[in-house]
């Protein structure tokens, strides 16, 4: 197969929020200069996702009556779902005057009840060398609706000053917005800096990549609420775009859409009916949207700066501070409401060496599991099977059959062959870093 999926057109990225007007889809150009004839719609009430579904657009476009019929057609019920919930109306079909009711949502009254002491989040984004995406996940922020948040950019071993020129100057005045700088090069030793940095009650992780949604903290907050224990709120992550077969195959592929149904995770009632549970913790979240109630994470030690990007182990680290914060005890929630944007690498290369760092970066960290829960081998023995099936199919919820070319199939596979290495190579190279600090103190 090529490096693009034959018969391939770019998908436009669209929002349709049905609590109010309903309006038509416009014609658009696509990168390539040519007019989107297909979009994927993600279907909103009050703000909340309910789902994802693929249109097809005649002529570039497609009018607010056939949009309304094809949300209804293929969300009616999740709709239905959400309006009980909310103690309005259930409905028989969708207008496009959108779904209106007399009184406020329950769901809007709970989430301002959750954000109404407005307790401090502390948002880390780790970044390296990438002034120009920051800048953009920064100016995001000032659509975001949380009243009390501070930011810690952190900047990871950088090769020039553009992030510390960015933060220090065109943010010089917000209060609210910090640098920190990390030399250690890793993903693991760039948070933990933030972690030493921050002040708030709740601290959230996102990448430099990302566009956060105006809702994304007073969400996250709300997810702490749905659990008596909650230590650690995942979130839903959706494409910015798909302009190139490579951000297809990645979307499908690599598990960062969850779904759109709240769960709660833990190892007591609400411990799921899945053979790798709590091992698959890629079912959890992804890194680039989770946030962790302060003392839950410092009390399991941060994140492990032996995994992650930027060291040899390639990936995995949240993988693992999941996994430490189920077997600890603590709740995990996945609430989509919480949503951020991701900007998928557009090119093949880049693609192809994703595959290869996801690869790694999995085997790695069940090597970890490995070592240190010995007693669990003979329980991943008997999983194997499970463990296969799993890796062949990947891990986007409810992701469409797709044919990826079999150079990303091999190299992955080479990726998870190497993994094991890999993390033995990033351990002792970690412990080499310490012992060498603590001979040069900084």
């Amino acid at each position: 197969m090529s490096e693009e999926l034959p018969g391939f057109t770019p998908i436009r990225m669209v929002q349709v929020e049905i609590g109010e007007p309903i309006a038509a889809i416009a014609a658009a150009h696509d990168k390539r200069g040519g007019v989107y004839t297909r979009a994927w719609a993600l279907v909103r009430l009050h703000d909340e996702p309910l789902g994802m579904i693929e249109l097809a657009l005649p002529d570039g476009a497609l009018p607010a009556e056939a949009l309304a019929d094809e949300v209804w057609k293929r969300l009616g019920t999740q709709i239905n779902a959400h309006l009980r919930a909310d103690g309005m109306a259930e409905l028989t079909s969708l207008q496009v005057a959108g779904v209106t009711g007399d009184s406020r949502p329950r769901c809007l009254v709970d989430r301002d009840r959750a954000g109404a002491d407005a307790p401090l989040i502390s948002v880390i984004i780790a970044t390296r060398d990438r002034s120009d995406s920051l800048a953009l996940c920064l100016g995001a922020f000032d659509d975001v609706d949380y009243p009390n948040y501070e930011i810690v950019v952190v900047d990871n071993a950088p090769s020039s000053e553009a992030t510390a020129e960015l933060v220090t100057g065109r943010y010089a005045g917000d209060p609210r917005i910090h640098y920190a700088r990390e030399p250690h090069p890793g993903l693991g030793w760039a948070h933990n800096c933030g972690l030493q940095h921050a002040t708030g009650e709740y601290i959230a992780f996102t990448d430099d990549d990302v566009i956060v949604d105006r809702h994304w903290l007073s969400e996250l907050l709300r997810g702490f609420a749905m659990g008596d224990n909650v230590g650690c709120v995942t979130g839903l992550v959706v494409p910015q775009e798909i302009e190139t077969s490579s951000q297809y195959w990645f979307d499908t592929h690599s598990g960062f859409n969850k779904g759109f149904r709240r769960r709660v995770f833990d190892m007591g009632p609400n411990r799921p009916r899945d053979r790798l549970f709590p091992w698959r913790s890629s079912m959890f979240g992804t890194g680039a949207n989770m946030a962790f109630r302060a003392s839950a994470l410092r009390s399991v030690g941060g994140l492990d700066p032996v995994l992650g990007p930027g060291t040899l182990a390639k990936n995995g680290e949240d993988l693992d501070i999941y996994f430490r914060i189920i077997e600890a005890g603590y709740q995990l929630v996945y609430q989509p409401a919480a949503m951020v944007n991701h900007l998928h690498r557009a090119d093949y290369p880049a693609l192809r060496d994703q595959f290869y760092t996801y690869g790694v970066g999995f085997t790695a960290y069940l090597t970890k599991l490995v070592l240190a829960h010995p007693l669990d081998v003979l329980r991943l023995i008997a999983r194997i099977p499970a463990i296969i099936a799993f890796a062949r199919r990947g891990q986007a919820a409810e992701a469409p059959e797709v044919e990826y070319p079999a150079e990303l199939t091999r190299v992955e596979l080479k990726g998870r062959m190497y993994g094991p290495l890999a993390y033995l190579r990033s351990w002792w190279n970690h412990r080499r870093t310490l012992r060498r600090d603590r001979s040069y103190p900084r």
